[in-house]
């Protein structure tokens, strides 16, 4: 069976049982995307949940929540007919369509709404279901796109010295690596960056549009204007495309704009999470020093047809 959440209250309610019950992971991330509200969820059980799935309103992007019990997870993923639209999997009345955002004009809710897509995206899943998403994945028709063979895999990363968002301490310490230089990006800006991002998906930008609208992303100008260094934030609580150009390496810049985006996370009540290439180290280092720890390992699924 499939139901859908249809308000905050069911989400909450929901939360508070798998926290109870155990078994679950990257529930900091679930958190954040009920509060921040750009994702439908779907799940198996109202009282006893196995799976919750997640779908970006906009950027299309799959995630995925599970406990250890396979065989319910697998009944429920084999459910869906992954070829068609996401919609197309399920029934919205239009009370339903309003509380999902759902006749907002969005690109990724267009194209869930047919009745044929070539490409789909999981972003960041629990390894737990890796080989059982992918199989079923392929058994809808569609190609798993390898990543490079020496590729280490992803983790997750979350702050670990706050006992709670909005903690005034952690921001404090924070502000102190800031100097009132980082400004917000302009959606001009965002255009340029997301045309830089090797990952991006089919609906990116749309994501990186809602962020910029919302205050969630970031950049440190020279004196000059010369945009030098920039992160932008998710509807979900993660830090993605932090970068400074390379000439501009090795001066602070990134972790005063890094600065920033945590704070401004911390104090709507977000919890900032990182998802950090097992082979980029640096990053590794630099998140390491602003007081992050790997908390679970992950994956991405990328599929075309």
């Amino acid at each position: 069976m499939k139901y859908i959440l249809k308000n905050d209250n069911e989400k909450r309610n929901i939360l508070e049982k798998i926290k109870k019950k155990g078994g679950f992971k990257q529930l900091e991330r679930f958190e954040n995307e009920i509060k921040l509200g750009q994702s439908i969820f779907l799940t198996d059980d109202f009282n006893e949940p196995n799976i919750i799935l997640s779908f970006s309103i906009n950027d299309g992007i799959f995630k995925v929540y599970v406990n250890n019990n396979l065989n319910p997870i697998k009944v429920f993923l084999e459910s869906f007919n992954w070829s068609h639209g996401f919609f197309k999997n399920t029934i919205f009345d239009e009370n339903l369509k309003n509380n999902c955002n759902l006749n907002k004009n969005g690109n990724s809710i267009s194209y869930h709404f047919k009745d044929s897509i070539d490409v789909i995206y999981f972003c960041e899943v629990d390894v737990r279901v890796k080989f059982l998403l992918e199989d079923i994945i392929k058994s809808n028709g569609f190609k798993i796109i390898e990543m490079d063979p020496n590729y280490a895999g992803y983790g997750e990363y979350t702050l670990c010295n706050i006992d709670g968002c909005n903690n005034e301490k952690v921001i404090n310490e924070f502000k102190l690596r800031t100097d009132g230089n980082e400004v917000p990006l302009s959606i001009n800006e965002g255009y340029y960056i997301c045309g830089l991002w090797e990952y991006q998906t089919k609906f990116s930008i749309d994501e990186i549009i809602w962020s910029i609208k919302n205050g969630l992303s970031w950049c440190y100008k020279l004196k000059d204007g010369t945009l030098v260094s920039w992160v932008i934030g998710f509807s979900d609580g993660r830090i993605t495309q932090l970068n400074t150009l390379e000439e501009f390496r090795g001066k602070g810049y990134a972790k005063k704009v890094l600065s920033k985006l945590i704070i401004t996370y911390l104090e709507k009540g977000i919890k900032p999470l990182a998802y950090i290439s097992g082979e980029n180290y640096n990053s590794q280092s630099l998140f390491g020093k602003l007081g992050y720890n790997k908390s679970v390992e992950v994956f991405g699924l990328y599929a075309t047809k």
